[in-house]
């Protein structure tokens, strides 16, 4: 097995309780399920309780368009790489309403847990 393959299967630190779990809050996600034709779930890495909103110009850009266009950014720009890029973004319909969906590279630790 690979150490991949042993981080994949190690115990999570805590889960989010089922009072979150409720229309207009979040989806419930299990382990195997393919989103979007895609995206398989292989494991929960952790779960934060926000939404951002940026305003510009009296319009509202949400947290997805702010991704999408950093995502076009150029490659070669030297602040890049200190961004974590959108590998995919699509909506899923669930039992508990419409959810939009932020697709990452996994790229580590919270600071948090570092420190």
């Amino acid at each position: 097995m690979s150490s991949q393959n042993q981080e994949l299967t190690a115990p999570l630190k805590a889960e989010e309780g089922p009072q979150v779990y409720h229309p207009g809050g979040f989806h419930p996600v299990h382990l195997g399920e393919v989103y979007d034709g895609k995206h398989k779930v292989l494991r929960k890495l952790g779960f934060e309780r926000y939404s951002t909103g940026v305003m510009r110009d009296q319009k509202n850009i949400s947290e997805r368009e702010i991704l999408e266009h950093l995502r076009a950014a150029d490659p070669l720009h030297p602040g890049y790489a200190y961004i974590s890029t959108l590998v995919d973004s699509f909506e899923h319909h669930g039992l508990n309403g419409r959810h939009i969906c932020l697709v990452f590279r996994v790229i580590g630790e919270k600071l948090p847990n570092l420190v």
